[in-house]
C-alpha cells in the first residue's frame, strides 16, 4: 500500500543542515518521527519558502520542499508564495505549522477548497490579525499544541490534542563514559524573553556558564555582552549539533531562563510553549532547570530530572546544588534521559501524531463515500 502523503507548510525558510531554532528543528523531527514510528505507513514533505523551487531529501520518507518567494513576501517571519496552492495537490492531508501567518491562512483556504484534511499547529506569535486566528481554528479539522499552555493560550472554542515532545533522541543521548562537567549551559535564541540577563546575573561565584545561540536584537546582546564583562561567561554562535552534544554533557545543567516581562519592560503572553533545549540536554543525561513559566514546567520534573525556579535566589541555588554534587547531576541526568525516551522522543510525539492523522483520514473518506 502506498504511503500516505502528508504536507508540513512552515513558513520559515530553512534547510536541513541550517535550522534556525526550536520551531524548525520541531517540525523536522515529528515528520522524521511520523515516518519512523509508523514504519513507513506515512511520507513527509515540509514544504517551506527560500530563493527558489527545490527539493532535498532530510532522510527516506522526508523531504524539504523550498518554494519561491513573491515579489511582496513580507520578511523571514511572514513569506508568501504563489506556488503554494499548487504544492498542495496530491496530499492526503495538510498540517500547518506557524499557522497564524499569511503562508498558513493561504494553505488553509487551498486545502479547504481541495476537501483535503488541515491539522493547525500554533508555534508561538503571529502575523495576522488575531481576529483571523478564530477563523482558522474554526476551519481546520484539527489543532494540536505540545504542552497544556500551549493549549490554553489559543483560547480555542474547541478541542486542542496536546501531543508533548518531539527531541531526537538518538541524535542526543548520553556520552559515555560521562565527561565531567564543567559549566552551566543555556541553548536559544538571545531574544529579551529568553531572560538571558537574569541568569548571567543569577551566577554562582567560580560556576562558568556557556551562552549558545544566534542573536537576534544588537541592543539585546550588547546588554548581555556589557552584563558579562568580567565574569566567566562565553558566548558561542556556531555550534552545529555535534558541538551541542558535547556542550550538552559537559553541563552541570542547562538553564531556560524565560520570563513573561523582559529586562525592557515588555510583556510576552506565551514565552515559552515547550523548551526545547530543555529536552536535548535531558536526552543528554543533563539535568533542566527552568523558571516556572509557560509550558516549560510540564516536561520537568522539579526535584526528578532537574529544578523548576521561582525567583533568582531558586535559580543560584539550584546551579550551586547541581555544580557541587556531580552525583546529583548524574540521578537527575539519568532520570530525564528515561523521561525522553519514555514519554519525549520523536518516535512517541510521531505516533500519537500519526494515530490522530489516521482518525482524520478515515473520517474524511467516510465523509467523502
Amino acid at each position: 500500500m502506498a504511503s500516505r502523503r502528508i504536507a508540513f507548510v512552515t513558513p520559515q525558510p530553512f534547510a536541513p543542515s541550517g535550522i534556525l531554532g526550536g520551531g524548525e528543528r520541531y517540525a523536522t523531527n515529528l515528520a522524521r518521527g511520523i515516518v519512523r514510528s509508523t514504519g513507513g505507513e506515512y511520507s513527509v514533505d515540509i514544504i517551506s519558502f527560500g530563493g527558489g523551487d527545490g527539493w532535498a531529501e532530510v532522510e527516506p520518507g522526508v523531504r524539504l520542499h523550498s518554494l519561491p518567494l513573491a515579489a511582496t513576501a513580507g520578511g523571514a517571519q511572514d513569506p508568501v508564495s504563489w506556488s503554494l496552492p499548487q504544492a498542495l495537490e496530491g496530499y492526503d492531508l495538510v498540517h500547518l505549522h506557524q499557522a497564524f501567518t499569511r503562508a498558513g491562512a493561504i494553505a488553509l483556504v487551498a486545502a479547504r477548497i481541495r476537501h483535503q484534511p488541515v491539522v493547525l499547529t500554533h508555534h508561538g506569535g503571529g502575523t495576522i490579525s488575531p481576529d483571523l486566528w478564530v477563523e482558522l481554528i474554526e476551519l481546520s479539522d484539527a489543532v494540536v499544541a505540545y504542552s497544556e499552555f500551549g493549549a490554553r493560550s489559543l483560547g480555542a472554542r474547541r478541542h486542542v490534542d496536546v501531543i508533548r515532545g518531539g527531541v531526537d533522541g538518538d541524535v542526543f543521548q548520553p556520552t559515555r563514559p560521562q565527561p565531567q562537567r564543567r559549566h552551566v549551559l543555556f541553548v536559544g535564541r538571545l531574544l529579551p524573553h529568553k531572560g538571558v540577563d537574569r541568569l548571567i546575573a543569577a551566577m554562582p561565584s567560580g560556576v562558568p556558564l556557556i551562552i549558545c545561540g544566534q542573536a537576534y536584537s544588537a541592543g539585546y546582546a550588547q546588554i548581555l555582552r556589557d552584563r558579562a564583562a568580567g565574569r566567566d561567561v562565553r558566548f558561542v554562535h556556531d555550534a552545529d549539533d555535534a558541538r551541542l552534544r558535547e556542550l550538552y554533557a559537559s553541563a552541570h545543567c542547562v538553564v531556560l531562563p524565560s520570563e513573561h516581562i523582559d529586562i525592557f519592560g515588555n510583556f510576552h503572553p506565551a514565552p515559552e510553549l515547550m523548551g526545547f533545549s530543555l529536552l536535548e540536554a535531558m536526552a543528554c543525561a543533563t539535568p533542566a532547570v527552568c523558571s516556572r513559566v509557560g509550558g516549560m514546567p510540564e516536561f520537568v520534573e522539579d526535584g526528578v530530572d532537574g529544578f523548576v525556579y521561582d525567583s533568582a535566589d531558586e535559580l543560584r541555588a539550584a546551579i550551586s546544588r547541581l555544580a557541587e554534587d556531580s552525583s546529583l547531576a548524574d540521578r537527575m541526568g539519568a532520570a530525564g534521559r528515561r523521561a525522553v525516551e519514555d514519554r519525549w522522543d520523536m518516535r512517541v510525539a510521531g505516533s500519537r501524531m500519526a494515530a490522530l492523522y489516521a482518525g482524520l483520514l478515515t473520517s474524511s473518506v467516510q465523509c467523502a463515500s
